[in-house]
């Protein structure tokens, strides 16, 4: 790993692989580096004085479990004089999230301060200066390049609170417990959970949350299944506090099915090794993902205290085999959510097939060398499929050889370029951008398909 002070790494697909024989020496090795991008600006409260201690964070739009998110990836606070600085910032699209100084998310006020009904208060900005982050301004950062007048006005706002009590499955109030309100609202930008404050008695409150639609969820602090949280119906903030809210918790239910591997691959598989895992496909419910499951030799699994929520099967990842589809009742669910707000619609078949497609290719390159082994990345065509398919990548050897197995039958898209942010490719967005630059792949059940690519720059945008 090389370093050098006011330059970053340039390779955004991770690090390059390198073939060295036994006894064997490598040279000629390049690292290729960019000049650093600097943010800076200060922050005024609506008076238009300085505010010291605000936290600045740096969005970066990334893709969760399907799910777009702005995550914060750097930040510091401002000074005396209400001044930031932030160096280190990677090329791409970013937002400005400021949070204001002492501001504790969801917690009530300090004992003496209590005040009935909405007050108004400080709370998270983003640049240059709204609360809704669909209204942001987005930031295109560029190698090198430095922002220094980005100046933020915090902004003032009604906040509510929730109050409720929180029950165990014979209706006891809950002593060790945590509870969280979390936006549904917010276009995944930013934190959007606030953590409230439990009591021994079961009640809880969660303040200082800005109006808007936000989901209650309680989670038991204890070991086992029942440690699964009950999620109420939305709460809408916009006018009055919300009281005597009441979260009953569920131990969850079991959710059980069996994986199966059609065909005999070169290699035996044991559906031991294909972990059944079940991902949340709503925005705002990461933390309801399941533990994976280990099949038994005969493929049946149970996963014990899922929470009612919407989610879709997450593939395990084998040598020899691809998710080929999922099963309910008969009925084909590969791609698509699982309901199971209203409990188990049945028993879940999970299907992996040995026949998988693979997709060799040469690429065409400059005279020049890369700087870099280029990046094959490899996508569904259909974007239905992408939910159930992740992009995939590959390392272009140095004879411009590329090659990916164990394909779904099925229509892709392939690109090469110089170097890749694999994340991208979850995007819808990102990928209607450089669609038009796709070499169209017919992946066929048990076949080879040869293709030829282009080498193209990866858009700096991004």
């Amino acid at each position: 790993m090389a370093s050098r002070t006011g330059f970053i790494a340039a390779r955004r697909s991770g690090a390059a692989v390198v073939s060295v024989a036994s006894g064997g020496r490598v040279s000629g090795i390049r690292h290729a580096m960019l000049p650093q991008a600097v943010l800076a600006g200060r922050v005024l409260d609506e008076e238009g004085e300085p505010v010291q201690g605000a936290q600045i964070q740096v969005l970066n739009r990334r893709m969760q479990q399907g799910l777009a998110n702005w995550i914060g990836m750097r930040g510091n606070a401002t000074n005396d004089l209400g001044e930031f600085r932030i160096a280190g910032v990677q090329p791409g699209r970013v937002l400005l999230q400021i949070t204001p100084p002492g501001m504790r998310r969801g917690a009530p006020p300090v004992s003496g301060q209590v005040q009935e009904g909405p007050a108004r208060s400080y709370v998270s900005t983003f640049y240059p200066g709204v609360l809704d982050p669909s209204q942001a301004m987005a930031i295109d950062v560029k190698p090198g390049m430095e922002l220094t007048n980005l100046d933020i006005t915090l902004r003032k706002t009604e906040v509510f609170r929730i109050r409720g009590r929180a029950l165990d499955v014979n209706g006891e109030p809950l002593q060790r417990f945590i509870v969280t309100a979390t936006r549904l609202d917010r276009a995944g930008a930013g934190p959007a959970g606030f953590t409230g404050s439990p009591r021994q008695d079961g009640t809880f409150e969660v303040a200082n949350l800005p109006p808007g639609d936000y989901r209650v969820m309680v989670r038991r602090l204890a070991g086992g299944p029942q440690n699964q949280a009950m999620v109420t119906e939305t709460v809408a903030l916009g006018s009055t506090d919300v009281e005597g809210l009441v979260v009953q918790v569920s131990p969850g239910f079991a959710v059980g099915g069996r994986v199966v591997v059609e065909g005999q691959p070169a290699t035996p598989v044991s559906t031991r090794t294909l972990r059944v895992s079940l991902l949340p496909a709503e925005q705002g419910m990461i933390m309801l993902g399941t533990r994976p499951g280990i099949p038994a030799e005969d493929g049946s699994f149970k996963l014990e205290g899922v929470a009612p929520g919407k989610y879709r099967v997450a593939p395990a990842t084998a040598a020899g085999v691809y998710l080929a589809d999922v099963l309910i009742g008969g009925q084909s669910y590969f791609g698509k959510e699982i309901d199971l707000t209203g409990g188990v619609p049945g028993q879940i078949q999970i299907v992996y097939r040995t026949d998988g497609a693979m997709v060799t290719g040469t690429v065409e390159v400059s005279d020049s060398k890369p700087v870099t082994p280029p990046v094959a990345v490899i996508v569904p065509a259909d974007p239905e499929l992408r939910a159930a398919i992740q992009p995939r990548q590959a390392n272009v050897d140095e004879s411009g050889a590329l090659q990916f197995d164990n394909l779904r039958p099925g229509d892709y898209l392939l690109w090469v370029f110089d170097d890749a942010d694999l994340n991208e490719f979850s995007d819808p967005d990102f990928l209607l951008t450089v669609q038009e630059r796709a070499v169209k792949v017919r992946a066929k059940a048990g076949e080879s398909v040869p293709v030829k690519a282009m080498l193209a720059a990866w858009p700096l945008e991004y």
